[in-house]
């Protein structure tokens, strides 16, 4: 690794983001040129600090971490992205590295995980928390799926499918909240999830993706 591994972390939690930065500023090979606390703030960040790696939560308001990634690598594909996530489901595990992520990074394991995927991610691997190693397995000894589609909506929920459903029917999230009973808030945590786990980018793909889709929602 040639020069200093130049670092932009972006996680919508200020503890646990001060946190992840004191443990790269103890590695001297790290550099942490940036923070950010949404998805807008992390691509504004990257295009500004030009980092060699994005460090970026999955759950973030304003652009998932999934969502970045796949708007870094069309618009900065020299910047690795390294995704922190709580989810440990082979399907959203799936969905991350079809968008190119080189780190996938469970938050509860972070403090020790995190150094030896950064400097595996900056010498050109692929890096995967080691409690995750049986999904790699799995990924390895599988073929392709058949209809990859109908794999990816066995990853959603009840919630996810019934709020899916409704935005195949062009409802807003402020709709499908009043049909639903639950906080607007809520409906965009559940489409943020949705996005997150098949892979897609922006509320119009949803959408798009709803409605060729919905006769396999019912």
């Amino acid at each position: 690794m040639s020069g200093p591994g130049t670092i932009v972390v972006a996680d919508d939690h200020p503890l646990f983001r001060r946190g992840l930065v004191d443990v790269l500023a103890g590695d001297p090979s790290l550099q942490v040129v940036g923070e950010a606390a949404d998805g807008r703030q992390a691509l504004a960040l990257v295009a500004s600090a030009r980092p060699r790696v994005a460090v970026l939560d999955i759950d973030m308001p304003h652009h998932n971490g999934i969502e970045v990634a796949e708007r870094l690598r069309g618009e900065h594909p020299n910047v690795h992205v390294v995704l922190l996530t709580m989810h440990t489901s082979r399907a959203m595990l799936d969905g991350a590295l079809a968008v190119g992520v080189k780190g996938y990074v469970l938050k509860e394991n972070a403090a020790t995980d995190i150094l030896a995927c950064l400097h595996l991610v900056l010498e050109g691997g692929t890096y995967v928390s080691p409690a995750l190693t049986h999904h790699l397995l799995a990924r390895r000894d599988e073929g392709p799926p058949a209809d990859p589609v109908a794999q990816a909506l066995t990853s959603l929920t009840p919630a996810e499918r019934e709020v899916l459903h409704l935005v195949s029917d062009g409802r807003s999230s402020r709709q499908i909240a009043a049909a639903l009973g639950i906080a607007a808030k809520t409906v965009e945590h559940h489409r943020s999830h949705i996005c997150a786990k098949l892979g897609i980018t922006g509320i119009n793909a949803l959408v798009r993706f709803a409605a060729e889709n919905r006769a396999r929602l019912s």
